[in-house]
């Protein structure tokens, strides 16, 4: 996880992580709101992980990671543009290379895990996602560089 340390820059401010709560009615988990006020997004990626599910062993790379106060492209826009397709509480955080979503699902209290969604099938949730990590900080830990 060397690489994360790299990655330092313009971060997110706690009023803008407020404001994009506020914006969406989701309390984001600490370990995001941390990585948000970190990490300067616009320098990460690629990065690679391994994908759950049916494919488990086969790797995903990450492209980008939704900005969370970049206009019409943010993580508030993102949230209500893919609100028809998603339950509530899934919060699309990156896009992967072949334009899959990596999301976390913040539906319950005290579980935050990583998603992988099949951005093919996103009228069909139940059957194209997958979980990659139990939080967002295993999640980052499991990330490597491409």
């Amino acid at each position: 996880m060397s690489w994360l340390y790299t990655m330092s820059g313009p971060r997110v401010t706690l009023g803008e992580i407020v404001d994009l709560e506020r914006a969406t009615g989701l309390r984001l988990p600490d370990d995001y709101r941390f990585f948000l006020m970190t990490v300067d997004l616009a320098k990460i990626g690629p990065l690679r992980f391994r994908r759950g599910g049916p494919h488990p062993f086969k790797p995903a790379t990450i492209q980008d990671f939704v900005q969370p106060t970049s206009g019409q492209s943010g993580l508030a826009q993102l949230y209500t543009m893919l609100q028809p397709h998603l339950p509530r509480g899934i919060l699309v955080i990156a896009s992967t290379a072949t334009g899959d979503y990596v999301a976390i699902d913040l539906r319950r209290r005290n579980e935050s895990p990583v998603l992988l969604i099949d951005h093919e099938a996103l009228d069909e949730f139940g059957p194209v996602r997958s979980v990659v990590a139990d939080s967002f900080m295993l999640f980052i830990a499991s990330l490597e560089p491409v």
